[in-house]
């Protein structure tokens, strides 16, 4: 029997994900619980990475609420969801 592929909507984006598209991201870090984690899009993952380290993340950034209101991440929200999915690029943050 073939396995039916249901429609993935990124929780913080909001597009449709097509199955190439999706990533897992662990919200508490996988250290400190691997099975804690939301199917986001591959460009949601890579610009939370790109602004947040780990121990922003385990300080308060922890669940897509968190993530969708802090005010940087809501500023590349307006940008990702203007694009294609799967063609945002992002560079690390000076730390």
């Amino acid at each position: 029997m073939a396995r039916i592929d249901t429609e993935t909507i990124c929780p913080l984006c909001e597009r449709l994900l097509p199955r190439a598209s999706r990533s897992r991201h662990h919200l508490k870090t996988r250290r400190l619980d691997k099975h804690l984690t939301a199917i986001i899009c591959t460009d949601c993952h890579r610009t939370i990475h790109a602004l947040f380290d780990n121990r922003e993340l385990r300080a308060g950034l922890d669940n897509i609420e968190a993530l969708r209101a802090h005010p940087d991440f809501a500023k590349a929200l307006t940008f990702i969801r203007k694009q294609p999915v799967g063609s945002v690029r992002v560079a690390k943050k000076k730390r």
